[in-house]
């Protein structure tokens, strides 16, 4: 029995050295899966990181293009009016001229005038005598 008794115990002790060796095992092989998986995740997250950055600077590049066009476009704008202003005063200066030139050249003489009016005066007030040309 003593004999029967230590096979079994020895069975026994072999038995769970296998299955410690093969949890040892199973362990080893997970950690190692793991380690694997962090490394291939971690390079992953730096693609992944350079892939940002990258498009980062392309958006900040595009966005500092597209800065510097509309500020072409005001600057050219404000350009375009500043002449179109400068014409339509060049235009109406000239019209305002010629108009005063025109007043000028119309007008009546103030001495005409007032010898007209001082005749159309004396004919109403029958003081106007003509001249005899004898």
């Amino acid at each position: 029995m003593r004999n029967d008794l230590k096979r079994r115990f020895d069975s026994l002790e072999l038995y769970m050295k296998k299955e410690v060796e093969a949890v040892t095992e199973r362990v080893k092989t997970e950690q190692t899966g793991r380690v694997d998986s962090l490394k291939e995740l971690s390079g992953e997250l730096r693609d992944l990181a350079r892939g940002i950055e990258k498009k980062t600077s392309q958006l900040e590049e595009q966005a500092s293009k597209a800065q510097r066009d509309i500020l072409q476009q005001i600057l050219d704008q404000s350009k375009s009016l500043s002449e179109e202003i400068q014409e339509h005063r060049k235009e109406l200066s000239a019209a305002q001229d010629q108009a005063v030139q025109q007043l000028r050249t119309e007008k009546t003489d103030r001495a005409a005038l007032a010898a007209l009016f001082m005749e159309a005066s004396m004919r109403l007030n029958n003081e106007f005598t003509i001249p005899d040309g004898k």
